[in-house]
């Protein structure tokens, strides 16, 4: 994930905030840019074939939440509740998946 963020977004923090899950912040981004690097993220790892040590191998998948700040939004953790809510969208139908804003508003019409 970090050489691929490098490569696309080098204004991109990332770190892990808790068991398997992690954050991206990428600053001065817009929607369409962070779909566009989560969907990259998620190919590369989907490429990956990691190996344990008695030689079974395994691949990874990404369930991710994305959103980007509001005006309406008041601190910081209201953007955290959002992706985090996202990201639990994308696990609950189905895993491997991106949820957005977008999909978000179009799953309530």
């Amino acid at each position: 994930m970090q050489q691929t963020l490098t490569e696309l977004a080098p204004q991109a923090t990332f770190y892990r905030t808790g068991g398997e899950e992690f954050t991206v912040l990428l600053p001065e981004t817009t929607m369409a840019e962070a779909k566009s690097i989560a969907a990259a993220c998620q190919q590369r790892l989907q490429t990956l074939v990691l190996h344990t040590e008695d030689k079974q191998t395994f691949g990874l998948s990404s369930s991710m939440g994305v959103t980007v700040k509001t005006a309406g939004d008041t601190e910081v953790m209201d953007v955290f509740r959002r992706a985090d809510h996202f990201l639990y969208h994308s696990k609950r139908n189905g895993r491997n998946q991106i949820t957005t804003d977008d999909d978000a508003i179009a799953a309530l019409d």
